[in-house]
Parts: structure tokens; sequence; C-alpha cells
């Protein structure tokens, strides 16, 4: 290796001129030329890295790292790797930047922007007991008296202290963001972090500011949730939910105008982190079946991955935290990479946070699964079109290559179609930032966007600040205003929003008739039979009991229950605490107040069937204040549990009191302490009173109307009628359906005449055509075979590298007529970067691939699409693409498999690695695929990081499985054109070189990851082969390697002797 000095100051000029004109394809070239020599200073290697990633071209820049640091000799190799590891966290390779972080701290052990890094990114790969450890051994490794650690400090212990909370760890929490506020006490988010750390302790009083922190700087802190917990001043709540607004990203324009888009039937999107979590969600399960089929239809969107069979946990909550653009990822994400210095900032952020998958929230097995994840009872039609796809089923082998494949498939079945239930369409959005997300939802253009969270603490409000729909809604989990300009109504009833609270909400509200939080629960009845001898309760005793969340629990509440423990001899109080610690805090609490300790009786979280069967052991349920219980409320009174509640001034704290009053039952809402407390006492001493209310509600359980989903969802829709927006009046005179626009038609854009029937409730599909210097007529032919398409949502993107406008004037009729059609310049652009502009262009959920002179099926987006509809786990979905030569089919002339198949796609993958050439050509071209934008990355052929340019097929087919099986068509859906002298042509001796390469990259990313591998002895075996056959060509062609540059031999004789070393293993 050489040393990074430059011997020769001109190139490295001309660099730098470069990139001050921002050229950076010139300081590219110039850049990849001195690292080659050794000679690339590195605050030019991290200056171009960080504007390549921002470009959008992170391969290229990881392609620059690797090479500086295989031909650099310099004692800062360390941070090389560091802001590889940062590019690699940034652009989602998770599993790429661990061995990144750790050869950096194999070269300086005691670097801690990498340790605490490596914590950031355990905990993004769902590994929350490696990041713990790893972070408490940051914090050892640093000196606290050096004021140059503190950042790298601050980054640990509050890292530390966030995920600590998240695993109950709450002394160990409390200590770690004690000792980052005593460093730095002008942290915001920390203080807030450790304000509602207190709170989740019971660890009275909670605003008892560590050292060097002013009580009204943590009251000020305090997020929307904390607020929400500890006052019932609606003023305090507006004010809290604008300060926390403040810190949302506004969207430059939004992305949904003022007008509708004419559906027939109103398309309403439902926003959740999860459907199927406890909590609010659980209680409106069973409301999405029960929506009008004929005049609207259900959307669900949600991004919290499932938590595998297993796991030591589920992931906290998936709070992100904004980034400098705006947009939002996970809290652990990295930094810049593009820093000037060798220390270049450490991910993290403050905030809570949590590690996100990309695995899809239908996935779940439904054996897993909670009792209202349901396998869906409609079939997805409305992507079928007029080609109703065929059922999956095993298939008959044509041929060899068949034979094998089936051979190899570890499972070849029907796909059981796994959906939330009641749900039409069930998007998922994880791994996504905010604007994507946004993006997501904007292409299925939803006219009504219902937010199930508002400010709580699993909310993304900055979705719904990029105002993806025209109309949107706050039902809230966190009952308060939102304080968001996006937000336009608010759900609620006349009893928790009244006319004098209104002036505290930013939103307008929308008054449902009965109840605010209708009862639509899908839970069965088939709790455990329990005894109070099984739950530790006196068998004679009156036995109160509040199962809120340990948070809600203020010393204020505390103190009237235990006059009301004093009040009532002999009885006790039940409890749900989720931890030691915070049942010791209750325990000295109550002997404070003269309450000995044994009258407290605990219980751990539980599941809702064991929750409602504890609620048939206890007396009379005593509820919350200022914060109600309204999911443990309503637990209770489907038990057949009274409840007492205290009604306040804010929406929060008359949740519980909207639900007695819907149920039948409002002398249980009481309006004062003194009432509450009192008739708490009098119900003690009165059981006869007790069990008449209980006959009260076993009785009028089915027909009150807190439980009658089925009328408030018929109310609920007639106010979605009243705020829906019409389309323009220009554009809805001109249509005659329900609400004004033909189906299908996108909002102030010409309308296309269907070709035939169409049903726009599905996702949109993309249609990427990179026309490369292509003939007029080829184009032309391709083009309008696509919009011939009988596929009821979709974009046609044409991007044309050409050198002139031949191909734009040949489509210029098309594009007056078809407003779905769109035509882009991108002179001189190589095919592959043309086809990654297409993508960059895609608005669509999915991705489909034509190549000029394709012709197209009409009904290939419609069979394709119908089996993500009815198998929402898939990863890719391929079908038969014969080619043709003047009109005339060539070889080979049967499909791959005889018999639309699934195809395990763990042994496809393993296949693909192992011969490719078996089923390579049948399924790896992108023009096969039907593809999900988001399993694309940054583009076509990238794999792990790496960009694979001869087999970018393969490569994309790997990353699009991940894990996942593939639906194959066979029916053939489009013809290519090819000639046979094309067929028959000998590649150069350059692509015979990056080829072998490629496939021996494959098997090296393989053995890294533990993926798709063989056994050992046939991987080693293949592995030799494919070694050989590299050496091979390299001797045979030593004369042309020789002139060849340094790096192309250098990556060759990398290539041998990584291959080499593995064999040895």
């Amino acid at each position: 290796m050489s040393h990074s000095v430059p011997s020769d100051p001109s190139p490295l000029q001309e660099l730098n001129r470069a990139l001050a004109a921002n050229e950076l394809a010139r300081a590219s070239t110039l850049a990849f030329a001195l690292a080659r020599q050794g000679e690339l200073p590195i605050v030019e290697l991290f200056g171009l890295a960080g504007l390549l990633g921002q470009a959008g071209d992170a391969a290229r820049a990881a392609e620059l790292y690797h090479l500086w640091l295989r031909c650099t000799d310099t004692p800062l190799l360390y941070a090389g790797w560091y802001n590889l590891a940062v590019l690699q966290m940034q652009n989602g390779d998770q599993r790429e930047a661990e061995p990144s972080l750790r050869a950096a701290l194999a070269i300086k052990p005691d670097f801690l922007d990498a340790r605490v890094a490596l914590g950031a990114l355990q905990e993004r790969l769902q590994q929350p007991d490696a990041a713990l450890a790893t972070w408490r051994a940051a914090l050892a490794q640093i000196d606290p008296e050096l004021p140059a650690s503190r950042p790298q400090q601050l980054q640990a212990l509050n890292h530390l202290g966030r995920l600590a909370a998240a695993r109950h760890l709450y002394g160990e929490a409390e200590e770690a963001l004690s000792r980052s506020l005593l460093l730095d006490p002008r942290q915001p988010a920390v203080m807030a972090q450790w304000l509602r750390l207190r709170q989740q302790q019971c660890a009275w009083p909670v605003v008892a500011p560590p050292p060097g922190v002013r009580e009204s700087d943590l009251a000020e802190a305090a997020s929307p949730a904390a607020t929400v917990d500890a006052s019932d001043d609606p003023e305090q709540h507006l004010a809290a939910a604008r300060r926390h607004s403040v810190n949302q990203a506004a969207a430059p324009a939004p992305l949904a105008g003022p007008h509708g888009y004419g559906h027939q039937r109103l398309r309403i999107g439902y926003l959740c982190a999860d459907f199927n979590a406890e909590g609010i969600a659980r209680l409106r399960a069973g409301l999405y079946r029960l929506h009008d089929r004929d005049r609207f239809e259900i959307y669900g969107f949600s991004w919290r991955p499932p938590v595998p069979p297993g796991s030591p946990t589920a992931p906290p909550n998936a709070t992100t935290a904004a980034t400098p653009g705006g947009d939002t990822a996970p809290a652990s994400d990295a930094s810049s990479s593009g820093a000037s210095s060798p220390s270049a900032s450490s991910p993290g952020a403050s905030s809570p946070g949590a590690s996100s998958s990309d695995a899809s929230s239908c996935a779940a097995s439904s054996s897993n699964a909670p009792p209202f994840r349901t396998r869906s009872s409609r079939a997805a039609s409305a992507a079928t079109g007029a080609g109703a796809a065929r059922g999956i089923s095993p298939a008959a082998l044509s041929n060899a290559a068949a034979r094998a494949l089936a051979g190899a498939a570890a499972r070849t079945a029907t796909l059981p179609p796994v959906a939330v239930a009641g749900l039409d369409h069930h998007i998922d959005l994880a791994g996504m930032g905010d604007v994507q997300a946004a993006q997501t939802l904007r292409a299925h253009d939803i006219d009504i966007l219902i937010d199930l969270h508002g400010l709580d603490e699993d909310s993304r409000p900055g979705i719904v600040a990029q105002r993806p729909a025209p109309v949107q809604i706050a039902w809230p989990g966190l009952p308060a205003t939102s304080a968001m300009a996006a937000i336009d109504h608010v759900l609620a009833d006349a009893f928790v929003l009244p006319p004098t609270l209104a002036p505290h909400f930013t939103e307008r509200p929308l008054y449902l008739p009965h109840c605010a939080h209708p009862n639509a629960r899908l839970d069965h009845d088939d709790a455990p039979p329990l005894t109070r001898a099984d739950c530790g309760l006196p068998a004679d005793a009156m036995v109160f009991c509040c199962f809120n969340p340990q948070q809600q629990i203020t010393p204020e509440q505390f103190a009237s229950w235990m006059r009301i423990l004093q009040a009532v001899p002999g009885s006790v109080l039940w409890l749900s605490a989720d931890s030691e610690p915070v049942r010791d805090n209750l325990r000295l609490a109550a002997l404070r107040h003269g309450v000995h300790s044994a009258a407290l009786v605990f219980a751990a979280p539980a599941t809702p069937a064991v929750t409602l069967a504890r609620c048939r052991l206890a007396d009379l349920y005593l509820d919350t204040a200022p914060h109600s219980g309204s999911i443990g409320a309503s637990d209770a009174l489907w038990a057949g549990l009274p409840v007492l509640t205290r009604a306040g001034q804010s929406y929060a704290s008359r949740g519980a009191g909207s639900l007695l009053h819907a149920a039948g039952l409002p002398e249980l809402v009481a309006d004062s302490e003194r009432s509450y407390e009192e008739t708490a006492a009098r119900l003690a001493a009165k059981p006869k009173e007790l069990a008449r209310l209980r006959t009260r509600l076993s009785r009028k359980r089915n027909s009150n109307a807190l439980f009658d989903a089925e009328s408030q969802v018929r109310a609920l829709e007639q106010l979605y009628l009243q705020v829906a927006r019409p389309l323009p009046a220009a554009l809805a005179s001109s249509h005659g359906n329900d609400n004004g626009a033909q189906p299908g038609t996108r909002r102030g854009k010409r309308a296309t005449p269907p070709r035939g029937k169409r049903d726009p409730g599905v996702a949109m599909v993309s249609i990427l055509i990179a026309a490369n210097a292509a003939a007029p007529d080829a184009l032309e032919e391709t083009v309008r075979s696509a919009l011939e398409q009988d596929y009821g949502h979709f974009e046609i993107i044409v991007s044309d590298s050409s050198a002139d406008d031949t191909c734009q004037r040949r489509l210029a009729p098309l594009l007056r007529r078809h407003s779905q059609l769109r035509y882009h310049r991108a002179h001189d652009m190589a095919p592959a970067d043309n086809l990654d502009h297409c993508l960059a262009l895609a608005l669509g959920e999915y991705v489909a691939v034509a190549a000029p002179g394709e012709c197209l099926q009409a009904d290939k987006l419609s069979r394709m699409a119908a089996c993500y509809q009815n198998y929402p786990a898939l990863g890719l979905v391929a079908c038969w693409r014969p080619p043709r030569a003047d009109g005339q089919p060539l070889q080979p002339a049967a499909p791959l498999l005889t018999a639309d198949s699934a195809v395990g796609g763990a042994s496809l993958a393993a296949l693909l690695l192992t011969d490719e050439h078996s089923v390579g050509g049948a399924l790896c071209e992108p023009a096969a695929l039907l593809l999900r934008r988001t399993d694309l990355g940054a583009g076509f052929g990238h794999y792990q990081g790496k960009r694979y340019t001869r087999l970018p097929g393969i490569a994309t087919l790997l990353a699009s499985l991940n894990g996942r099986d593939c639906a194959y068509i066979a029916a053939p859906l489009s013809h290519y054109p090819r000639t046979t002298a094309e067929a028959a042509a000998t590649p150069a001796i350059d692509e015979q070189l990056d080829l072998a390469l490629e496939r021996l990259y494959l098997l090296y990313e393989a053995h890294t990851r533990q993926h798709y591998l063989p056994d050992n002895a046939r991987y080693k075996a293949l592995l030799a082969q494919r070694l050989q056959a590299l050496s091979a060509l390299a001797t045979a062609h030593h004369a042309t390697l020789a002139a060849a540059p340094l790096a192309r031999r250098e990556a060759i004789q990398q290539a041998l002797r990584q291959g080499y070393h593995l064999l040895l293993e």
C-alpha cells in the first residue's frame, strides 16, 4: 500500500475544483483515480462520499470507501470504516454496517463514536440486550473528566436511559438520564424522557428536577402524553401540543389538494402503528368489517413489524426522531457521513426511538396471531380486472431446470391470505420515513384519512403533516388536541367534548351520537376460569380494582383511593404494575397515607382474556383522573363490572364518563373528588346495589349503545359523507357517478376512457420504460400495449436517453390523450442508470418494467397484482416472458413451470446462488417481475449495498425476496424482442470477468449473512469451482489484464484471496 500524501498536487486541485463546482461525475472519476493510488486525502473522501450519498448514489460512495480502505496506508483507517458504517446505516444496510463498525473498533478499541453507533445498530437489529451491554461498555471507557468525550458520553447515556426504560429497567434508566442532564441540562428531549420515566415509576413528586435543571424548564419540556396524564387543564394540553407541533417539519406543499377524487366508493384510510396491538386498536378491531362496501372502500396503513415468535420482547414504541431533512427515521439512525473530520457525528438521538424491521405486518402466522388477526374471507377481486387470477397451486415441471427448481424448493404450497380483519387493503409502511410513507398514502388517492393516534407515544405526526389526503380526521389514542394544521376534524361526542371545550381544540369536532369510542371488539369470551385465590385476593373482602396504565396514577388520585380504603374497612385495591420497583413505590405511598401495604394487591400485565377474567373477580372498577382509562373501563363494562369515574374539564378526563352514559349507567359519573369517594364507599356498603348494576350491564350488553357497533359505524359513515370533498366543478360536470368523477381518474387531469371494466380500489403500479436510443416504432408499440392494461390504477413513466427528440415527438399524441403517461428526458444516460432514473420518478406502490419493443398482454398487471392482493406475504411475483423475433417466438417455447405456482423464497434464492443458468433467464429479468417499490431501495441490481451490473436480476430478486416467497404465473403475459444473433453473442473478456467476480461476490454475501446457503460441503465445492473459473479467465487473458487499471487487477486478486480464505476456514 502507499501513503495518503499526494505526490502530484494537480489531480487533488482538480478534485477540489470539481467538488466546489458540485460536478459529482468529474469529482468521482478523479477521486477514484486518487484512491487507487492511495493518494486520496481523508477530508476529500468524506466530502465526496457525503455528496454522493445525498445525491442518492450511496452504492458509489460505498465503493469509494472500500477502494480507499484497500489502497490507503494511514492511521486513520478506523475513521474510514466508521464513516462507511454510517453511510450503510443511512442506506438501510444494517447487516453490512456491523462488520464495518467492528473493523473500526478492531483498529481503535477506544473509538467511542463507533462503540455508541454499534449499540444503536444492535437496537435496530432488535438486539436490545446487546445494545445495552455495548453502551455500558462505552460508558466504562469514557473518562468523565475529559471535556472532549462529553458528546459521546451524552449519546451513550441518552441511548441507555431510553432503552433501559423500554425494558422496564427503571432504576438504570433514571440514573443514566440524570447523569446526562447533569452534564448538559439544556436537553428538552431528555427532560421529557426523564419526566415520563418518573410517571412510569409512580415516583412522586414527578417534577423533582435533577441538579442543574430548573423546575420550570422541566415542566415546559413535558410531552403531550405526560401533560395529559398529569393535568386536567385543557389549556395546558393545547400548549403542550403546540410545543410538539413546532418540531414537526412542515411539508413544502400538501401532497393532496383541497378537492376529492370522484371515486364511486369513498376511500377511507385508517392510520395506525399496528392494527393488531393492544389498547384502542383492539377495541376498534371489529369496526372495519362493518363498513358499507357499496359506499366505502377501507384501507389500513401501519408501520410496526410483528414480533417473531420466541423473540425475547416486543420492540419498544416505534416513535421516530426527526432528521434534518424533515423526514423521519428510527431514532438509532446514523448521522451524515459527509464529515470533514475522522470523528464524524455519531448515530443516535436522545428522543424515544426504536428499531424497525422491514418485515410485513401481514406476514405473521395465524397460529401465533392475536384473535382478531384473521384470514381474509373476501377475495381480493379488485385487482383482478378482466383477467381473474388463477389459484396458485403446486406445479408439474416442464424441463430439467424446472425439476431442479421444484426439487430444491423447501415448500411449494398455497399461501394462506392473512390480513387484518375487515380491511380491503392493508399497506405496510414499515421501514419508510414520514415523507415516503405519506407519498405511499397519496398514491392510493385516499379521500379521508383517519389518524388513530393523535400525539400519543406510538404516533407519527410527520406522516399526517404532509397532508396525503384532502380530508384528515383525528380519532386520537391520546385524548387531546393535536394542534396540527393538517388535521381538519376530531371525532368526539357531546360528553367528552362539550362546546365549552371546543376552543381548546384546533380541529373541528365531528360528533358521534352516543360515544366517541364505540366498542367493536373481536375478543372472544374465552378467558380462563380464575378464582380470587388464584390472584392473591381475599375471598370475602370488598375488592376495588384499576388496571389502567400505571403512569395514569397521579399522587392526588392515589390519595383519593387511600381515603376510600380507609372508609371501607378490610377492602383491598387491585392494581396493575409492570415491575417490582413500581410496586414498592406504591406500597411506600400507601404507608405514608396510613394504609397498610397489604391492602394493595398487584397484577402483572396480561392478555385481554386474562384481564376480562380478572374483572369478573372484582366488585368495583375505580377509574383514574385526570386521564380516564377508556380501555380499562371498556374491558370492565364488557365483563359486567361497574366502573366509577370522575369527569373533569378535559377530553381525557371524560372518556369513561362517555362510556358509562352510552352503557346506561350515568349515575356512576361523579362530578367531584368528594362525590367520587362517597359513591365508592356507599356502593361498597350496599352489595345488593352493586349486584343490580352488574345485572343491568349483563342484560344490556348486546343492546346498549356502547356495544352497538353497527349503528355507531352507520353514524360514522354519515360523518364521512358530510366532510368528503367533491371534485372541482369543471370535472364534476362531465362525470356521472355519485361523487362526480369517473372511476380511476386522477384529480385535475384529463380522464382516459377505460378499456374495460375498471376498479380503482387497488394500489398504484408504475410501469417503467427506459428508452435508450430505441426505435420510435418499438417504443410506441410498448407504450400502446401498456395503455391497454385492464388494471384500475397505473402510471407509465418513459425516460428517454436518446440524443434527439424523435421519441418524444412520436409519443406526443399519446401524452396529450392519456394523463397517466409521463415522459422525461435523460440525455446520454446509461441503460441501467436510466432505469433507476425511471424508478426515482415512480409514485406507485408496485413497479413493473417494460423494454422498448415489448408487447404486454392486457391483463398482465391485473393478473400479477392479484397475487399480492390475495397473498400479502409474497416477496415478488414473476411471469413467463417468452422472447420473439419479427413477431415469431424463440426458445424457450414453454414456461419454467407448467402451472401457476408458489415457490419457497429461501430455496429459490439458494438455487439462484448455486445455479443461476437454470432459472435466471426465466425469473430474473425485471420485465418478468412485479416488485414492491420499497424493496428496491436505491435501484435495480442492488443487494446488500453493492450494485451488480452483470447479474442485476439475481441481485434484485434476492433483495426483494428477503426471506419471503415467490409467485410464478405460467401464462405468457408479455413478449420481448430479441434476435437470434443477440442470443448467441459471446461476451467480451471484461464482461466475462465482471460476471465471474459477481458470482463470487454473491457467495461471499451469502456466507457473511448466513443466508440461502446450501450445506457446507456443497458450498465449498461451488466456491472452489467459481474460484477456478475466475483464475482460469485471469490466466488466459493475462496480457489484457496487464494493461488494465491497477484497481481492476486488485479487485480480482482480492476476490481470489477472500475465496481461498473461506475455503481454508
